[in-house]
């Protein structure tokens, strides 16, 4: 697996980084963030490398994964 989660030192927060190879220094990737975006990041990272029919649609807004409608307010009206 090519990316890292660590917990970081005294802290309760976790790094997501890409090693090192031979021409390139390590990448950091997330510097402190939960286990569990943590985890989410590399499966997403994961996926964008190794499966060739991912398309990344985004997370949507909230209303829409419930199914209802955007609140319209006087920042988003239009």
């Amino acid at each position: 697996m090519p990316y890292t989660i660590r917990k970081m030192p005294g802290q309760n927060c976790y790094r997501v980084a890409k090693p090192a190879t031979k021409t390139t220094p390590r990448e950091v990737l997330a510097k402190c963030t939960t286990r569990a975006k943590a985890e989410s990041q590399v499966r997403l990272l994961n996926a964008l490398k190794y499966n060739k029919d991912f398309v990344p649609r985004g997370r949507g807004s909230q209303a829409n994964a419930r199914g209802g409608s955007i609140r319209r307010t006087k920042k988003n009206r239009k």
